[in-house]
């Protein structure tokens, strides 16, 4: 037997604290040097400012690769 409970919801009534916030992103070669995008490091810093933007519990990331680009950007963001 399962109880289940209800919670009605609207738009952002749920506190995020109770909330699972969940992004999947194709960042597009990120940090590629044959493909586009052309600049890495303004690529880099968009990221950067999406993601702190954002602020999801979880980040899905497809298309990486410079998995050492990813690394600072995952230590620059706030939270």
């Amino acid at each position: 037997n399962l109880n289940r409970a209800r919670v009605d919801v609207n738009g952002s009534s749920l506190d995020k604290s109770k909330s699972l916030d969940v992004v999947n992103w194709n960042l597009t070669w990120f940090g590629g040097t044959s493909n586009p995008p052309t600049n890495d490091e303004l690529q880099m810093q968009n990221t950067i400012k999406v993601m702190d933007s954002l602020d999801a519990d979880i980040y899905v990331l497809q298309e990486i690769v410079d998995t050492a680009r990813l690394g600072t950007v995952t230590r620059a963001l706030k939270n």
